[in-house]
């Protein structure tokens, strides 16, 4: 009776085993049960940006990921591979891609099975601002005031700001204006003498920056001015010649004849000399004064 029952229950397993045998088919789980999820996480979208790096998480339940790629459509099109790290896929768009407006999106596949992200539209913007100086229109500047004039556009994400340079010393930093030109006053005398590079650096939405430079010379010497004719104390009458001489370091731009407060004349290049009529004037003393000025604007004055 024990060895009937035994042999009816080896029977009844024997069968079931049977029976899950016919399913198996070897070969894992069906790919029809792999559950694709995949995602762009960098570049966001609507983002303005100059980076080409792209990010993706893609996971896969019952499976595995065997590879994702992205793919971009916009002034060129294309597709990009990407390599797993610390969880997600890395990748970057073609280093010659142009800026312009660009729609993405990722790919991942498992077995036979591909999952498409949500599309990811942004702006690539890879141009720097174009900057460029105004004035000033001199080379060379004195100890005075002058206005440092700048011009930066952005076509696609605008200009943020405009920062003015001597060298490494910020000398001054603007906020965006409307017309696109930025003026700096800069006080020549904070800077040492000699040449001197001004630079203006722009930047703008993207993370771009673009700038230029101004070569200028600084200088602090004021000309020297001597009167030739006539001589201190001198007596004159008619019209007579008025002779002074004048030097500079970067040279002398002109210089001015006064008799007392009134101006009689100028000559801008040596010699120094102009004619004066004495008839309009009464009998007596007169001053005469040469008022000499360089090119950086420093002046120098001589009276007999």
């Amino acid at each position: 009776m024990k060895l009937r029952l035994a042999f009816a229950v080896g029977v009844v397993a024997f069968l079931a085993l049977l029976g899950g045998c016919a399913n198996w088919s070897g070969q894992g789980p069906a790919s029809g049960s792999v559950s694709l999820s995949v995602g762009i996480e960098k570049p966001r979208a609507d983002a303005l940006t100059n980076s080409r790096q792209l990010v993706v998480k893609a996971t896969a339940t019952g499976g595995r990921i065997d590879r994702v790629e992205v793919e971009y459509q916009g002034p060129q099109s294309g597709k990009v591979s990407l390599s797993p790290q610390t969880g997600s896929w890395l990748g970057d768009l073609p280093g010659v891609l142009p800026s312009g407006s660009y729609t993405l999106t990722a790919k991942a596949y498992s077995g036979s099975q591909v999952k498409d992200s949500v599309p990811v539209k942004f702006t690539l913007d890879v141009d720097p601002p174009t900057v460029q100086f105004l004035g000033p229109s001199l080379s060379v500047l004195g100890s005075g005031s002058v206005e440092v004039r700048v011009r930066a556009t952005d076509a696609l994400s605008g200009v943020l700001g405009v920062q003015l340079y001597a060298g490494t010393r910020l000398l001054g930093d603007m906020t965006p204006t409307p017309s696109g030109e930025y003026v700096f006053s800069l006080d020549a005398s904070s800077l040492a003498s000699g040449s001197v590079s001004l630079r203006a650096v722009a930047k703008d939405g993207a993370g771009n920056q673009g700038e230029t430079t101004l070569a200028i010379t600084v200088d602090k010497t004021p000309p020297t001015v001597t009167w030739l004719e006539p001589a201190d104390g001198a007596v004159v009458s008619g019209t007579v010649p008025l002779r002074v001489e004048a030097t500079d370091n970067v040279g002398v731009a002109k210089v001015e004849f006064f008799a007392g407060s009134t101006k009689i004349g100028e000559a801008t290049s040596a010699p120094y000399e102009i004619s004066w009529n004495t008839t309009a004037y009464p009998d007596g003393p007169v001053t005469l004064k040469a008022r000499a000025e360089d090119r950086a604007g420093n002046v120098a004055e001589a009276a007999i």
